[in-house]
């Protein structure tokens, strides 16, 4: 039989030299707030939606002037919302190129955009009501 599994267990607070062990009390081993599983940075805001990041690239591409986007990844409310925007005269085309993960969409811009974004959260808005939105 093993010497250890014969031999009563011993307590820290039978050693003389109790004193130089720190109490595990007092120490707190709770994972910092800011860092999930992974170790990647977590923050507290909802992450944005495809649409909200695809209308600011459109918006600053605007602004420096390019005739042409690519935005990624493609969504079906992106592509619903770019018909809109080309029946209206905001961008001249728009081309989904198909790929493996989340495709990508690029799109031709007339350069008579001076405004888009998202109103966020999606909410039930009549056209007469829509100029409160407007900032």
């Amino acid at each position: 039989m093993n010497s250890f599994c014969s031999e009563k267990p011993v307590h820290l607070r039978s050693l003389p030299f109790r004193k130089h062990f720190v109490s595990l009390r007092n120490l707190r081993f709770s994972p910092s707030p800011t860092i999930n599983k992974r170790n990647t940075p977590k923050s507290c805001d909802p992450p944005p939606s495809a649409l909200s990041d695809a209308l600011k690239i459109i918006d600053n591409a605007e602004k420096q002037g390019k005739r042409q986007v690519v935005l990624r990844p493609s969504s079906k409310v992106i592509v619903k919302f770019l018909q809109l925007m080309q029946q209206h005269g905001h961008i001249s085309d728009f081309e989904e190129v198909d790929g493996h993960r989340g495709g990508r969409i690029v799109v031709q811009l007339t350069g008579r955009l001076k405004k888009c974004g998202v109103i966020s959260p999606r909410l039930n808005v009549r056209l007469g009501d829509l100029e409160k939105w407007v900032v």
